[in-house]
């Protein structure tokens, strides 16, 4: 029988194994036929916890003793968020490796975040022997007295393979909570973002989810142990509204058949029937909100009164309107077309991508090619295909249309509901805003959640975020929620019509070519010429440095340029700019940009540096004052310091992720020990004026 023998050194613990394998055969063996069945997720679950307690326990077989610490957090208070947690954490292991640092030593952890149902959220952290007064100081700072800490020091058994397994099997549970939590929280979100949508499409959705849960429990009253049940776990309920193709609705989990048999249906039925009594209160209480008091619906046939009465360009009263739902659209329909129709004569559409569409025009064939040349007849050329068809002036559709359609005829555009991906309010948009439009004037005009419900969804605030990371990768132009931004982004145009003349260096790219590696290119391009006009920065000497004033986007404090002396540190190539590492302090050592974040850190350098080709007399000489002429630089020595540990920090993060991830461990690999690994090329000083 064909086995492997595997030897695993780890400090001083010598591991020796020995496997069957399949893949070594001799030839008196036949090789074993492979399973045509799949391996199922709960086996490979078991698999990669396996490889990943492996990897723990011989990692800290590398690097703990006996003596070292096993350490547990708690928390006197119940109500601790995950999210503090971790922050509580981090701060935590600052102070210490602070202390580790001025001790002479290194600070090497292992850190655990426990989250069971029956105690509270708790830290398993494994650390080297040190003096327990200061870490327990450590961890009264964090949370202001409101934790207490617990030692426990490791056995001299030299192999802690126990430990490992405790730790992974915490760390599973933990993320299977923090999972739970987060499908409760999408859930949660996507249901009051259809509440911000209509009070229709909420009530029709809230249908549909307790129609589902009366179809089970009708499955479970008719109990059959032989019976198989289909869980759809809402994520196969395809038409909770089958035009939202953007939004990750319910999109949790697959459908799994389980038998009632291997169940606790008698508690899972009792956990249904408190939702479906909830889900019944609700759609009560919806359901006595009649269009007559709907504000948003309201509010909306006043903005279609206020264009249609006065114009934005003379004699034009198209307006189009869109939504995310499709449930939300027909709703609209319903109530827009009555309105326009008795009070101005004017003809609705409605275009979906999940019903035919519909128009207020008797006899007319409303599909999507008729609906859009009757309501865009100049850019459509209705003219030539349709020269005797009636005028559409208001259409309301979802995204099916936001992309590909030229509508420049309409001079107003209404984003009934704010979509998650600022890229489809760019495309809605487009539709008007585009070349050929006769109109001198465009309105685009948002409805934004009410402020009560957007606390709960924030989609405000993620779509503004999101629409400017989009700007931070593009010339400014398509920002159309914020145009009062558009003026500090003036350089991205330039640059982009740099480009149009300039080389790009293909060959200084490691992998394929992105805006961003454009944007970084564009600040190497500016050294090269900055350089080229002054030869003498070949003999500056290392370590110089410039005093500039702060701004209000850029505190005081100092950014540091840094070169690392030995050349591959640079996990999974997460710094663009190695072997250089740029990272910005304020003057309390708070990282305001790390070193993952070159190009916020050179945007802000270019802010603070432009146009000064002379020394600022007064700041330098208040810096000369406040270091005796560089005689005490402990505050900056200090502040390099917190530099080279945030680098640290980095890597340790990265060095615990890859032991959940396949591929190896970079844990044990191209070590980073603090300061005499980098070497400081320049420095700068920001002040106060």
């Amino acid at each position: 029988m064909p086995y492997v023998h595997r030897t695993v050194v780890c400090g001083e613990t010598v591991e020796h194994r020995k496997m069957y394998s399949s893949r070594v055969h001799s030839k008196e063996v036949k090789p074993r036929k492979r399973s045509s069945e799949k391996e199922t997720s709960k086996r490979q679950e078991r698999i990669n916890e396996r490889v990943a307690e492996e990897h723990l326990r011989w990692l800290i077989n590398c690097n703990y003793h006996y003596g070292d610490f096993h350490l547990v957090l708690h928390y006197w208070c119940k109500q601790v968020t995950l999210e503090q947690a971790e922050r509580d954490r981090a701060a935590f292991l600052r102070e210490l490796r602070k202390a580790y640092t001025k001790a002479g030593k290194r600070l090497k952890y292992v850190a655990v975040l426990e989250t069971k149902h029956m105690t509270n959220v708790h830290h398993h952290i494994l650390l080297p022997r040190f003096d327990a007064q200061i870490i327990a100081a450590a961890w009264t700072k964090v949370t202001n007295g409101a934790g207490s800490i617990s030692f426990q020091m490791l056995d001299d058994r030299k192999n802690h393979a126990k430990l490992a397994s405790y730790l992974i099997k915490e760390s599973r549970s933990t993320m299977r909570r923090c999972r739970e939590q987060g499908i409760r929280r999408l859930m949660s979100i996507n249901l009051l973002k259809r509440l911000e949508s209509s009070l229709h499409s909420f009530q029709l959705t809230l249908g549909r989810i307790e129609q589902l849960i009366a179809q089970t429990l009708d499955t479970i009253a008719h109990y059959d142990p032989t019976a198989t049940l289909e869980l759809n776990d809402l994520s196969g309920v395809a038409d909770l509204d089958a035009d939202d193709q953007e939004s990750d609705l319910f999109t949790v989990g697959r459908k799994v058949k389980i038998e009632l048999a291997d169940m606790d249906y008698v508690t899972w039925r009792k956990d249904l029937e408190e939702d479906q009594h909830t889900l019944r209160m609700l759609l009560k209480a919806v359901s006595q909100i009649t269009p007559a008091h709907d504000s948003k619906l309201r509010m909306l046939l006043d903005t279609i009164t206020e264009k249609i009465e006065h114009p934005i360009n003379p004699g034009n009263k198209k307006v189009i309107i869109f939504t995310a739902f499709s449930d939300t659209a027909q709703y609209l329909y319903d109530h827009v077309s009555a309105f326009a129709g008795e009070k101005y004569g004017l003809n609705t559409a409605l275009v979906t991508g999940s019903v035919e569409g519909r128009t207020t025009i008797p006899k007319f064939k409303a599909d999507l090619n008729n609906v859009l040349t009757c309501f865009s007849p100049r850019s459509k050329d209705k003219a030539a295909l349709m020269p005797d068809g009636p005028d559409i002036d208001l259409l309301i559709a979802t995204d099916c249309i936001s992309e590909g359609q030229n509508l420049q005829d309409c001079d107003c555009l209404i984003n009934y509901d704010i979509h998650w991906n600022p890229v489809c309010l760019v495309q809605r948009f487009g539709r008007i805003d585009r070349i050929g439009s006769k109109n001198d004037v465009i309105q685009l005009i948002n409805f934004w959640p009410d402020m009560d419900l957007d606390s709960y969804i924030n989609l405000k605030g993620r779509v503004e975020t999101r629409m400017k990371a989009l700007v931070m990768t593009s010339t400014g132009d398509d920002n159309l929620l914020s145009p009062e931004e558009q003026g500090n982004l003036e350089y991205r145009r330039e640059q982009l019509k740099r480009l149009q003349t300039e080389v790009v260096d293909l060959e200084e790219m490691g992998t394929g070519v992105s805006i961003t590696d454009l944007g970084l290119n564009e600040f190497r391009m500016e050294v090269m010429e900055y350089a080229k006009r002054h030869p003498e920065l070949e003999t500056t000497p290392g370590g110089i440095s410039a005093v500039t004033q702060a701004l209000p986007d850029a505190p005081a404090g100092v950014v540091f340029v840094l070169k690392n002396v030995h050349n591959e540190i640079n996990i999974n190539d997460r710094n663009r700019l190695h072997p250089y590492y740029l990272v910005y302090l304020t003057e309390e050592g708070e990282i305001v940009y790390d070193h993952l974040s070159p190009r916020s850190t050179l945007e802000t350098m270019r802010q603070l540096c432009h146009g000064k080709t002379e020394p600022i007399q007064a700041l330098c000489r208040a810096f000369n004052e406040e270091t005796r002429c560089g005689e005490e630089m402990q505050l900056y020595s200090d502040l390099l310091e917190e530099a080279v540990l945030s680098i640290v920090d980095a890597k340790e993060d990265s060095d615990l992720d890859s032991l959940f991830r396949a591929g190896g461990t970079t844990a044990l690999l191209n070590q980073i020990s603090g300061l005499d690994d980098f070497e400081l090329i320049c420095f700068l000083v920001v002040k106060e004026g």
